[in-house]
């Protein structure tokens, strides 16, 4: 009925107004009317009629009508549907500027916009742009692009002028067959991220051409590969000639790889062989030597052996970024045979996305916090009114979803995120995780808590600055509207995701949350709630102590100094890659530029440093790249975890460091320092030690110290020992 003329459609409407109640129950043809012909007139009649039927508008209608641009009164949204509110008091011709104003601001917040359907979506964009919120309205299109390419029309005068004011990017793309549409989404994939990507295109089939020949640097390579590269091209080969050409082909790509890596200091993202809608074996195609199925996942494996030898090299699950679109839609034969491009738009656009959001999260990490509500959030039921035997949570259903988001939050933790409590509740709420016996959770498995009746804004104010953590580490999941509106009104660098209304839909989308998949994982990530919860109770020591040094003394600090191993090498480099407050020289070593020599006539020296205390073990937490010639040595970096800072353990370290270089025959050591707007708090390390300052260059401060001049340890409040050769 979308095709009818406009009065005809109204014609209908007058005819279906009478019916509407039971049309609406039915959901029968109203869903197929286009609703943008409708006079306000028969909207209103319509609420009205369901009004007095006892209805109120289900979602779909209510989406229906305010796509079109129609208002409808916040009370007769469903329970559901109230979000939609927003674009109710957008679509209202007498909006203030105010109003306009403070609704940009809601909607700015991460995850606002997550559920939305595209035509919603766009319409939103569109009277924010209307209204003169264009700037919101921007980054809510480039943010939507991926699922909505549509909702750029509306701020297509506004869109370049944005992204032209956003930090540079320099951005290849390669790979086995067509790579300009995939620069083109690039543009504005990279932009929802607030980046400004400068892309070069290096053509059909450029894959290895851009890994071998490396005409111009980029921050980062993309690499987009296809099924059709690497399956058959002559059918009359036998199958096991077949497996020898592929496993050429990949050594090939493996060396260039690693070619890659060694030759410039850029980064590598390449793109998996997804599962393709028609296999070539049938059901052996997982079996058969040519099966796609076989030769996706061979591929598959190649590439994760590479990347697990330099982490600059990301493999990105092509699967999982098209999970949402179904296997016949990924392609599209006639853009394959007229241009050969591997991917549809849709495909390439998702592709795009999860490239844009890859990167955000190397250069950024993922979120670090968990914030999770209590109250139909963990768990069925209101403690405070139902009491711990009447919440739901176990192995029947509703309990059955809650007991398996429990667990989703738990593979979480054993990936490095840390779990907060953050509920309006009494304090006695945190008796649940102890006694109710369907709770999975326990108390412990959460570093901090806040368990109070204070605004939740300023509970997780508090909880980062306690965990010493940005507000933009944290992710909030609550099932009240009200509490995630606020949270992105009162802190919107906090991601607030819109949660399923459904709990049975809670485990799978926590799971596919992308903002909390790691890009990396190592063995101090599955430890690091242990290490905050160690955190948390030196710091109880620390309010319990009379002095700062009586504080230290009684942690009983116990430093553990070793050479760099390969059991030590991915955290170190983590260590370097993601520290930015005691971090001297803001030096991003990857882990080949760990293990390689400092120039022809050098020695480069890495050493880490791990730290246990009375309440626990923290890990591997500092480190630093020593490059050595002769009698001299230079500090190339020194980073150490925020976790340790003002415990003394950096000032132990160094002098452990400085005792080795000296039992070497070193006589002179250097230090480097540069100034960040984030570094300032290990400004005063070497000024502090004795070292003198002896100039600067190239934007490093200098220090330098003649180790005769080396004395006794400074810290007193810190035991080292060695583990491994010391020199």
């Amino acid at each position: 009925m979308q095709d009818m003329p406009g009065h005809s459609v109204t014609l209908l409407l007058d005819g279906l107004i009478d019916q509407s109640p039971a049309l609406v129950r039915a959901k029968q043809l109203l869903p197929a009317l286009d609703w943008r012909f409708a006079r306000p007139e028969q909207v209103a009649d319509i609420v009205s009629r369901l009004g007095q039927a006892g209805m109120q508008i289900p979602k779909w209608l209510a989406q229906d009508l305010l796509a079109a641009g129609h208002t409808v009164p916040d009370h007769m949204f469903a329970v559901d549907a109230r979000e939609l509110g927003f674009l109710a008091a957008l679509n209202d011709a007498n909006i203030s500027t105010d109003t306009a104003a403070a609704i940009a601001r809601d909607l700015e917040g991460s995850g606002s916009l997550d559920q939305f359907p595209p035509k919603v979506t766009c319409q939103i964009i569109a009277r924010l742009c209307a209204l003169g919120q264009t700037t919101t309205g921007v980054r809510l299109a480039l943010g939507a692009y991926a699922s909505a390419p549509e909702a750029l029309r509306a701020v297509k005068p506004h869109l370049e002028v944005y992204i032209a004011s956003l930090p540079d990017l320099q951005v290849r793309v390669g790979g086995t067959s067509s790579c300009q549409s995939l620069a083109s989404a690039l543009h504005y994939t990279f932009a929802a991220h607030g980046l400004r990507a400068a892309i070069s295109d290096g053509g059909y089939g450029s894959i290895l051409t851009e890994l071998v020949q490396v005409d111009q640097p980029a921050d980062v390579l993309v690499l987009l590969l296809d099924q059709n590269y690497f399956m058959p091209h002559d059918w009359r080969r036998e199958p096991e000639q077949f497996a020898a050409d592929l496993e050429e082909r990949l050594s090939y790509l493996a060396d260039a790889m690693t070619s890659f890596c060694a030759r410039t200091s850029g980064s590598l993202i390449v793109t998996t062989l997804p599962t393709g809608a028609s296999p070539s074996a049938g059901y052996a195609d997982h079996t058969f030597a040519s099966g796609a199925a076989r030769v996706g996942a061979r591929v598959n494996q190649v590439l994760s052996d590479v990347a697990k030898q330099d982490p600059r090299i990301t493999v990105l699950d092509t699967g999982q970024a098209l999970a949402s679109l179904s296997a016949n839609m990924r392609v599209d034969p006639k853009l394959w045979y007229y241009g050969r491009f591997a991917y549809s738009e849709p495909a390439t656009r998702h592709i795009a996305a999860a490239v844009a959001q890859l990167w955000r999260s190397r250069s950024k990490g993922p979120v670090k916090v968990l914030a999770l509500d209590f109250d139909n959030t963990r768990w069925a039921g209101v403690f405070g009114d139902d009491g711990i035997a009447k919440l739901q949570c176990g192995d029947d259903f509703p309990g059955s979803a809650y007991k398996a988001f429990q667990n989703e939050c738990l593979r979480l933790k054993s990936q490095g995120m840390l779990l907060v409590a953050l509920s309006k509740n009494n304090a006695d709420a945190l008796d649940v995780f102890d006694i109710h016996p369907g709770v999975v959770l326990k108390r412990d498995d959460f570093v901090a808590t806040a368990v109070n009746w204070e605004p939740k804004p300023d509970n997780i104010r508090k909880l980062a600055a306690d965990l010493n953590l940005g507000l933009d580490s944290f992710v909030f999941l609550d099932d009240s509207p009200h509490e995630r509106a606020v949270m992105r009104r009162m802190c919107p660098e906090v991601y607030v995701p819109e949660m399923p209304s459904d709990p049975a839909a809670r485990p799978e989308w926590l799971r596919a949350l992308p903002c909390t998949w790691p890009t990396r994982i190592t063995g101090e990530d599955a430890k690091r709630s242990s290490y905050y919860a160690a955190e948390v109770k030196s710091r109880e020591l620390r309010a319990a102590s009379g002095t700062y040094d009586d504080y230290l003394e009684g942690l009983e600090q116990r430093l553990t100094v070793q050479p760099l191993t390969p059991a030590t090498l991915p955290r170190v480099a983590q260590l370097h890659q993601r520290t930015n407050q005691f971090n001297l020289t803001n030096e991003r070593f990857s882990e080949t530029d760990l293990t390689q020599p400092a120039g022809q006539d050098g020695d480069r020296l890495v050493y880490s440093g791990s730290v246990e205390d009375r309440f626990g073990d923290h890990g591997l937490v500092v480190a630093t790249a020593i490059d050595v010639a002769g009698d001299t040595a230079v500090l190339r970096s020194f980073v150490m975890s925020c976790r340790v800072i003002s415990r003394q353990i950096e000032s132990a370290f160094l002098w452990a460091l400085l005792s080795t270089l000296q039992a070497r025959g070193v006589r002179s050591v250097t230090g480097l320092f540069k100034p960040t707007e984030k570094n300032a708090v290990a400004a005063r390390l070497y000024a502090n030690f004795g070292f003198t300052r002896t100039g600067s260059t190239d934007g490093f401060e200098t220090w330098r110290m003649e180790l005769e001049d080396l004395t006794s340890p400074i810290s007193r409040a810190v035991n080292i020992q060695w583990s491994g050769e010391q020199c």
